[in-house]
């Protein structure tokens, strides 16, 4: 097979072109590139094939990711796939959502690195995990485009510890007095996946991670409050005593109640 231009391999695998071809089985850009004697599976691995030596352009780029991480490494099952979605003034080109969320910003040979470091940014204002995916050459250049932000360390010696335990995870959220967040963690965020996420065991280890970042900015002395039936419950407000360094000065049990309740489904009538 002949291509013969950049533009012909940038349009062959767009959304218009596939388009056409499941809704009226022909495509201008598809005739222009295929042979009359290939079936258009040979056609479609041909050109990829081409695309992957010649023009790594964003949709092989996406779809190598797609194939490794999504395919290879997670599942369709448990995996939620992104693209295009906005976030601030940025739309990141793929987020792979699997206990934790995870943003790519793709740069391909043919891209420029100008709007790197404010995407960055952007993202970083939603998410906690950013990655970069580029070729081998261009590995120096965004590494000088990321500006490592200084970790602002407050000195907060009082707080409160929140302990959120559901049937399906922990979450805990250290604070200060006045409530605004100083460290979070959660069984989910630490690689606990499915039933695991509940346990004790997770439960304390996510304790464990919120209160070794809120020790960094000062904290020593906590409250306790707690919500939900979760069976990391008692694990995780036990755990916060068995952190060195900290002390616990009050426990509160913060779970509503109802108070009379919703309306009772009306009686089966027999």
């Amino acid at each position: 097979m002949n291509v013969k231009t950049n533009y012909l391999l940038n349009r062959f695998f767009s959304r218009a072109t596939i388009s056409n071809l499941l809704k009226y089985n022909k495509d201008e850009i598809f005739e222009r590139i295929s042979k009359k004697e290939t079936s258009h599976l040979e056609t479609i691995q041909s050109v990829y094939q081409e695309l992957s030596k010649t023009y790594r352009n964003e949709y092989f780029y996406k779809n190598t990711l797609l194939n490794k991480r999504l395919l290879g490494i997670h599942s369709v099952n448990t995996t939620t796939a992104l693209t295009e979605i906005p976030v601030g003034r940025a739309k990141p080109d793929f987020i792979l959502i699997n206990g934790k969320a995870v943003v790519y910003e793709i740069k391909t040979e043919l891209d420029n690195f100008d709007r790197l470091e404010n995407q960055i940014n952007e993202y970083y204002k939603a998410f906690n995990h950013v990655a970069i995916l580029t070729y081998e050459k261009n590995i120096e250049m965004a590494k000088r485009k990321i500006v490592k932000k200084k970790v602002v360390r407050k000195s907060i010696a009082k707080g409160i510890v929140y302990i959120s335990a559901t049937f399906k995870n922990t979450m805990v959220t250290v604070t200060d007095e006045m409530g605004n967040a100083i460290a979070w963690s959660s069984a989910g965020g630490l690689g606990f996946k499915g039933s695991k996420k509940s346990t004790p065991y997770a439960a304390q280890q996510a304790v464990e991670d919120a209160l070794n970042k809120a020790k960094e900015h000062g904290i020593k002395e906590v409250g306790i409050k707690v919500q939900g039936p979760g069976s990391g419950r008692e694990t995780a407000v036990k755990s916060v005593g068995g952190v060195e360094g900290i002390k616990v000065t009050f426990f509160k049990d913060i779970t509503p109640l109802p108070h009379n309740g919703c309306r009772p489904p009306k009686r089966r009538r027999v």
